[in-house]
């Protein structure tokens, strides 16, 4: 009779002459690295490698695939391996699996994880602006160092342990965010390893934020505040507004992904101030704000706002339209700027003259406006620059003023005290049938209309001493003084001549003597119904 020995091990019966049953490989642990997967040279870091299990274990930990620290048995769940006064050769690749009593039972090796060691020696890397970006968009952060590297590295501010390998090219690496969730909003930094030490990693570049356009937050408006032209050298405030109590504003230059400025606030106004303006402020300008703290959902942008420096010591341009004069609608003008430049740029005043950009041209200083509408009559004006983004001060504001078919012509009409003798006065008058515009007067032959006063619905002009020169035809015209600048047609032509001495005297004397005669006559009539009330009087 055999004498069979049953041991009862996990559930598992084995006796003593049977032969030994093949290792059973059991789930992986779970791998922890603290405080973080950085540690400073000489400083201390904890590597914790536990399972859900309730039973006697051995813990064993291995570096690039060598097995470097054991555990000794017991009753346990975890394991802890401490690394104290840390140097570079601690930088590694770190793993961990367990076994179970009688070596026949053990685990799969845990995920790696790896140690790195800061050295501050190594200059920290740039990072590139990430800017705004859109829900569901992508976005690629970049990352530069200055010399060859191993790797690049990408955190998340908030999230310590987390890090990203990004994709490396000689100096630069880069990694792009797909399908952009609002938990993908936040601070970034980079960092990079040595090329000759791969888990030797520099200290982190600076911050840069991914912001996240939130549509339920209605834009911002943007303004400049100064109306006129700003010199260089001078002051400039930039005011964004929001409907919201904001937390935050940020302010966003043209062409630059990172915000120029971020102001903390508690409020709807923030203020950007520049001081010292140069040519590197000049562009175009944009804000947004956010609602709550700590959070990276930001309302769109408001519109742009641009802030064009002028430097007072170049030569103003002048500007001309080509043809001159009332354009009728459906027709083409072009603008024409002159000016010591090699660039320019033509705006359109509207509300109040504010300028808008309308073109800016490098190919000469040339303008063409196709098939005019009445949102075209308004004012224009041009800048000119060399090579800087610093302009000129603007030109003068030619205004471009379109036929108006339904504007009826103006009545003109004139007066004046017997003929018009050398040296006499000349009464002109203008009238239409609309107030608040400007009257015209036009003398054919002469290219500089006269602007006359105007009163509600008539312009008037008056020549004090009629000279030959005066000599000529006349007509008037009016416009509207607001936008859109629409122009009437003009009025009929009236000849005024100048008589001589000797004519204008007989007319003079001729109209004395009718006058005479009339006063005689009614002088005459008066008496005689007085003497014929006196007869009725005597026959009663």
């Amino acid at each position: 009779m055999r004498l069979v020995l049953f041991i009862l091990f996990f559930g598992y019966p084995i006796t003593k002459e049977e032969n030994v049953p093949e290792e059973r490989i059991f789930h992986p642990p779970h791998i922890h690295m603290s405080p973080s997967w950085i540690v400073s040279l000489g400083g201390n870091v904890t590597i914790s490698c536990w399972v859900h299990l309730d039973c006697w274990l051995d813990f064993f930990l291995h570096k690039d695939g060598v097995k470097i620290n054991t555990t000794s048995g017991g009753y346990k769940r975890k394991a802890l391996f401490h690394i104290s006064d840390v140097t570079r050769k601690d930088g590694g690749t770190y793993s961990c699996h367990y076994r179970m009593p009688l070596k026949t039972y053990r685990s799969e090796h845990s995920n790696s994880v790896e140690l790195f060691v800061l050295d501050p020696s190594l200059p920290k890397p740039t990072i590139s602006p990430i800017g705004m970006s859109a829900i569901e968009k992508n976005a690629t952060i970049q990352c530069q160092s200055q010399s060859p590297i191993a790797g690049f590295y990408l955190q998340k501010d908030e999230d310590q342990m987390d890090h990203k390998h990004m994709e490396t090219n000689g100096t630069r690496g880069s990694y792009t965010i797909s399908n952009i969730s609002q938990a993908d909003g936040g601070g970034y930094r980079c960092r990079y390893s040595s090329e000759s030490e791969p888990f030797v990693i520099s200290e982190p570049s600076d911050p840069v934020e991914l912001l996240l356009e939130d549509h339920r937050l209605p834009k911002p408006s943007i303004t400049l505040s100064h109306d006129e032209e700003v010199t260089l050298g001078s002051n400039v405030t930039i005011d964004c507004r929001s409907n919201a109590t904001a937390v935050r504003f940020y302010f966003q230059k043209y062409g630059v992904a990172k915000p120029v400025q971020l102001i903390q606030n508690n409020g709807t106004v923030a203020k950007f101030s520049i001081s010292n303006a140069s040519w590197e402020h000049s562009g175009y300008y944009s804000c947004t704000y956010s609602t709550l703290p700590d959070c990276f959902a930001i309302s769109e942008p408001s519109d742009e706002v641009e802030l064009q420096l002028t430097d007072p010591d170049l030569a103003r341009p002048t500007i001309s339209l080509s043809p001159r004069g009332p354009l009728p609608l459906g027709g083409n003008v072009t603008l024409n700027c002159q000016g010591q430049g090699v660039r320019f740029k033509f705006y359109r005043h509207r509300e109040n003259f504010v300028p808008q950009l309308l073109k800016n041209n490098l190919d000469g200083a040339h303008l063409i406006i196709s098939n005019l509408s009445r949102d075209d009559a308004v004012g224009y004006s041009c800048k000119c620059n060399s090579i800087s983004e610093v302009f000129s001060v603007s030109s003068e504001i030619v205004k471009l003023l379109i036929l108006d078919s339904p504007l009826f012509a103006p009545v003109i009409s004139i007066q004046h005290e017997g003929c018009v003798a050398l040296g006499g006065q000349v009464e002109i008058k203008c009238e239409s049938d609309s107030e608040d515009v400007n009257f015209s007067l036009h003398k054919t032959g002469d290219t500089n209309p006269t602007l006359m006063n105007g009163h509600f619905y008539v312009g008037e002009f008056i020549i004090s001493s009629f000279t030959r020169e005066h000599e000529g035809n006349y007509s008037c015209i009016y416009e509207s003084t607001e936008e859109p600048f629409m122009i009437s047609a003009p009025s009929d032509s009236l000849e005024i001549l100048i008589s001589d001495t000797y004519n204008c005297t007989q007319v003079n004397i001729i109209r004395f003597a009718i006058g005479v005669l009339i006063l005689l006559l009614l002088t005459c009539i008066i008496l005689s119904n007085q003497h014929f009330r006196g007869n009725m009087i005597n026959i009663s």
